[in-house]
């Protein structure tokens, strides 16, 4: 019998959305959130969202990413909008990992999106941890005033 050794690690994606969401926190970008959509995408099971202060440190940013996963022999599918910097879409496999600027995060506005799904707990300090988009907590109280008044 031989023995198969994986080329990459496997480990699970809410670890890898974890461990990711850390050193992007330690490299000083923005409201990082996670979302869970496995179930709900064919391409992915987590996506991070993360803003960065300028392109260069959006470019930064998505060094310490590869970085990072050349550390954990994780494996990185593809980068997209790395030279432009507004907009850096890392594919590591079952995690999508999206760096904007603060413009480009509020023009695309994927955590409206995306409003439905659960929350990733990056277990991140308290203070990194973003509040509830206006939008978004209206909509939670809407639903959670239908579901007492069911």
């Amino acid at each position: 019998m031989t023995h198969t050794q994986h080329k990459y690690n496997a480990m699970p994606f809410d670890e890898k959305a974890r461990l990711l969401a850390a050193r992007l926190h330690d490299k000083q970008a923005g409201e990082p959130i996670g979302l869970i959509l496995r179930g709900r995408s064919a391409a992915t099971d987590a996506m991070l969202i993360a803003t960065a202060k300028t392109q260069r440190h959006a470019q930064a940013l998505a060094d310490a990413v590869t970085e990072l996963a050349r550390e954990q022999n994780l494996e990185v599918l593809g980068v997209e909008g790395y030279k432009a910097g507004q907009w850096v879409l890392m594919d590591l496999n079952d995690v999508l990992v999206h760096i904007f600027t603060g413009d480009m995060r509020r023009l695309f506005n994927l955590e409206g999106l995306w409003l439905q799904v659960p929350r990733m707990d990056l277990a991140l300090p308290d203070s990194s941890r973003p509040a509830a988009p206006e939008s978004a907590q209206s909509t939670q109280d809407t639903q959670d005033a239908q579901d007492a008044d069911a």
